[in-house]
């Protein structure tokens, strides 16, 4: 563990965290610790915003929701959806350039990418992406299975039909997954010419594979955090950001403490004020400890 500064004196009055990596293993099953519930329920008890920013997508989030509990909006979809998870309602939402979305996802269809995306409340998913979710279930025990079919049967088959029924007006975002870090580099370095996109590439819990995540240029958990403040009436420089990954990056850079977890990347280590524990050491909850609670 690491302190840059001193800020064992400061009053934070919001903290924002990432989730795979940070406040759950890299597991799709993955849920909070005993003791991570249990620093987030009394942080919230003593009135501080809990929240967390993440790829994931509101399904995604409820599976973790149902142990946390939290009450403050949180970002979903690396930045692109500010939910409120007590109303169950959007409060803001980004999209994707409709030309740029329609001419990634055609793209990547036709190169046979894996790859899935949200639009309009659906989530599609390519040939290559939904045969390996299926594969997923078959390997699971009887009641994960059941989880995981659940979350299958909202999912639709991309096919040369289904192209041309997509919104693209409302895609929030575009995932490719899992890939060779050669592949996941030269994804991003193909995707220059696009302008209105915000690329990262990260870490995923499929057999160490990577990932290329794609919002809105204007839709990166930084601008979650600025729409999170706005909402909340609260400033960002009183917000705790706390990640692991390079699409952490603008969400540590939007707060006003930086916190990497011990799992973290080395260039989220490099900018962070405080280096955390890791995810399997409890991290989260040491720095809501620490910082929040005064132990």
């Amino acid at each position: 563990m690491t302190n840059k500064s001193d800020t064992s004196k400061r009053i934070f009055k919001a903290i924002m965290l990432d989730v795979d990596g940070t406040l759950v293993a890299h597991h799709p099953l993955a849920q909070p610790t005993p003791r991570v519930c249990k620093a987030v329920r009394r942080a919230q008890e003593l009135g501080t915003l809990v929240s967390v920013a993440t790829g994931r997508l509101v399904e995604g989030f409820e599976i973790i929701n149902q142990s946390l509990q939290l009450k403050a909006p949180v970002v979903l979809e690396g930045g692109a959806r500010l939910y409120d998870p007590v109303e169950k309602t959007d409060i803001w939402t980004a999209y994707l350039d409709a030309s740029e979305a329609r001419q990634i996802i055609i793209g990547w269809f036709r190169q046979g990418l894996p790859f899935g995306f949200n639009a309009n409340g659906i989530s599609y998913n390519s040939p290559s992406m939904f045969e390996m979710k299926k594969q997923e279930v078959r390997a699971m025990q009887a009641g994960e299975a059941e989880w995981m079919d659940s979350v299958l049967s909202g999912k639709v088959e991309l096919t040369e039909k289904t192209l041309s029924l997509i919104d693209y007006d409302m895609v929030t975002h575009i995932i490719s997954y899992p890939l060779t870090p050669t592949v996941a580099e030269g994804l991003r370095k193909s995707l220059h010419r696009f302008s209105c996109i915000d690329v990262s590439v990260n870490t995923t819990h499929y057999d160490d594979g990577w990932c290329v995540y794609l919002t809105h240029v204007l839709a990166t958990k930084q601008h979650g955090i600025v729409e999170f403040a706005k909402h909340c009436g609260v400033s960002a420089h009183d917000i705790i950001g706390v990640g692991d990954q390079e699409i952490d990056y603008p969400l540590l850079m939007a707060c006003g403490l930086k916190v990497a977890m011990g799992n973290a990347v080395q260039s989220l280590k490099d900018i962070a004020d405080y280096v955390a524990p890791s995810v399997e050491e409890d991290g989260a909850a040491e720095v809501i400890e620490r910082f929040l609670l005064g132990n």
